[in-house]
């Protein structure tokens, strides 16, 4: 306690000495800023870019010192890595018109627009209700009125009559602002290729599960290395041997024969196997962990596949992917080649030359799976993909649609990750102003409201008492004619600019709903590439995309299961009102930078001091 006060007065000392340059500082800046000459440079689009191009590499070279690189960082240069990222944040909130928003309307924004969302999709569901009763009364005849569900499918066997089960679905439309009713096909165990697909899927998901830290315990125990990078076996035993099995993780028929757990900027770390069980060899990557991964998840501006295509034999005229991905898998690509792991176990020699290739991956490393199996198939033409929750920004709609010969990917419930791209986040942009200008109350009032929970059938009523129809919004605020002036300056941009490439998840694509809200029983549809077309706000939107419960779900996933759907009822009685209660709300930025400039210096020192104490070696006393 003596060090942290002691910190704690010298950053106090430190701030008073700070205060009459900082004055200086911002006169200066101030008379910079109203200069003609350096105004027009500064505020430049390219300029701009640059600055938070640098500030974003600045932020993450920070955090990976601070984390003493456990978490990554190392190849982070601060070089450019993040300029495409830079350069869509500059697009997504606009260079010229500056919309007043603070911290404060993010958080009250945010949570207003997910109840406005379960809002809408509750409505949906209640007119579907309200039209199945209405069908259900009208009857044909008294006959059918009177007839069993047994009685009926006794007749459907009788007339040699075959239904495939479907499921009616709520999906955003065009414009991801409203919700429209669809019906889907459901897997069946009377199918039997669902039955194959969703029996290899959970078969193989566990293997993108080992790829993340299992394979890095068997590396260490062959080599004895904490930290080790490359493993290859010696190819000229190829029959199983036992200390390379995966038995210790409950599968005996599973066999390592290569792996390369490097991570950098174009490293990725990944595995190569053997599946006796199956007969399949399989190459399982990793998905997003170090700093190094997340910069290349927001490299997610479209590349084209031209030289690719000539490079590995597949036809990429026209076509375009994820640039982050494509870097990683060029870099896959060129390392399997080099180490020669696939030409080895598929020699003439080799007891594996007749089993199938499968790529598998979840989360960045499903989106590197899609891409790699894409350069890989000209030389294995029988190969499969199966992709867990990846990325939705992978290949345009042309090469998405070809992909799915052998490409299958698998998304759950309302998992964010495969809804996050760059039209989404704009019309999920779009409706948080919406609902921003729709508030009638006091600022502290909503905030007192999103922070106490909301039962379903209250949503319409506790909408209805903090936002205003979207007719009646008032347009004399200085914040509605922000956000047109916003929105016609993207109108602009939209008509003279280059029209970007539009990419989607690639291939098959499964969707694992959870009908009830329980995470119990999911039902498994086969969906469109087009429906992930809007972000889903909830308190799932990030659990949903974690692996262990997935490779669950689909081991235990029964088709023949009867699923019971939740309804919702609306409460005529009308909620008493609540008691005002005043709160102060932070980061409301009242008084301008500099005090926040304060706390931030105070935050990081006490941060520094934390450090030095406990985790990091950088300090020593």
């Amino acid at each position: 306690w003596d060090y942290a006060l002691y910190c704690i007065l010298l950053v106090t000392y430190a701030l008073e000495l700070f205060i009459w340059p900082s004055i200086a500082a911002n006169r200066i800046i101030r008379f910079l800023r109203s200069n003609k000459l350096t105004q027009k440079e500064r505020y430049a689009t390219e300029a701009k870019g640059e600055r938070l191009d640098q500030c974003l590499g600045g932020i993450l070279k920070c955090v990976s010192i601070l984390c003493c690189n456990k978490a990554g960082g190392k190849e982070i240069k601060n070089q450019g890595e993040m300029k495409d990222f830079a350069s869509n944040l500059m697009e997504f909130a606009n260079n010229e018109t500056k919309v007043g928003v603070v911290l404060s309307d993010m958080y009250v924004g945010g949570k207003l627009l997910a109840r406005v969302q379960a809002e809408r999709r509750m409505r949906a569901i209640q007119m579907l209700q309200s039209s199945s009763n209405k069908r259900d009364e009208k009857q044909d005849t008294p006959d059918e009125a009177m007839r069993s569900s047994a009685d009926r499918r006794a007749l459907l066997d009788s007339k040699d009559v075959r239904r495939r089960r479907s499921i009616l679905t709520l999906q955003a439309d065009g414009d991801g602002k409203d919700c429209v009713v669809v019906e889907k096909n459901v897997l069946t165990n009377n199918n039997e290729g669902d039955v194959n697909v969703l029996r290899n899927a959970a078969h193989y998901s566990i293997y993108a599960q080992w790829v993340y830290f299992h394979i890095k315990m068997v590396v260490e125990d062959l080599l004895a290395n904490p930290n080790p990078e490359t493993w290859v076996r010696d190819f000229e035993v190829m029959a199983p041997v036992e200390r390379f099995s995966l038995a210790r993780f409950e599968a005996p028929n599973a066999h390592l024969f290569y792996s390369n757990l490097k991570n950098g900027i174009a490293a990725t770390p990944y595995a190569i196997m053997v599946d006796e069980y199956e007969k399949s060899v399989v190459i399982a990557l990793r998905g997003t962990i170090s700093l190094e991964d997340w910069v290349i998840d927001l490299q997610y501006v479209p590349q084209p596949l031209d030289k690719v295509g000539d490079l590995c034999g597949f036809n990429g005229q026209g076509h375009h992917c994820h640039k982050g991905v494509l870097t990683r898998c060029k870099w896959m690509y060129n390392d399997i080649k080099k180490q020669r792991v696939l030409k080895h176990l598929y020699s003439s020699e080799s007891p594996y030359k007749e089993y199938d290739l499968v790529v598998v991956g979840h989360s960045l490393g499903g989106g590197c799976a899609q891409v790699l199996s894409l350069m890989l198939r000209p030389s294995f033409p029988s190969l499969r993909c199966y992709a867990f929750e990846p990325p939705g920004c992978i290949f345009d709609d042309v090469l998405s649609e070809d992909c799915k010969q052998w490409i299958t990917s698998i998304v759950r419930h309302e998992d964010v990750v495969p809804r996050v791209t760059q039209p989404n986040l704009e019309s999920l942009r779009d409706e948080f102003f919406d609902v921003v200008a729709r508030i009638k109350v006091p600022k502290i009032k909503v905030f007192h409201d999103v922070r106490s929970p909301c039962p379903d059938s209250h949503l319409a009523s506790r909408n209805k008492a903090v936002l205003c129809p979207k007719g009646e919004i008032e347009r004399d605020t200085v914040f509605y004619q922000q956000v047109q002036k916003f929105r016609n300056e993207r109108a602009e941009k939209n008509k003279t600019g280059e029209v970007s490439v539009k990419l989607y998840i690639p291939g098959n694509i499964i969707h694992l709903v959870d009908t009830m809200g329980d995470e119990k029983k999911y039902v498994a549809y086969w969906a469109s590439r087009y429906e992930f077309n809007q972000v889903v706000l909830s308190g799932r939107m990030l659990a949903d995309h974690a692996i262990p419960p997935l490779v669950g779900i689909l081991r235990n996933l029964n088709l023949d299961d009867v699923h019971e759907v939740r309804t919702w009822h609306t409460d005529d009685k009308e909620e008493e009102e609540e008691e005002e209660i005043f709160s102060f709300i932070p980061f409301s930025n009242p008084q301008g930078k500099f005090p926040l400039i304060l706390v931030a210096f105070t935050v990081v020192a006490c941060v520094l001091a934390a450090l030095s104490s406990r985790v990091c070696n950088f300090f020593v006393r």
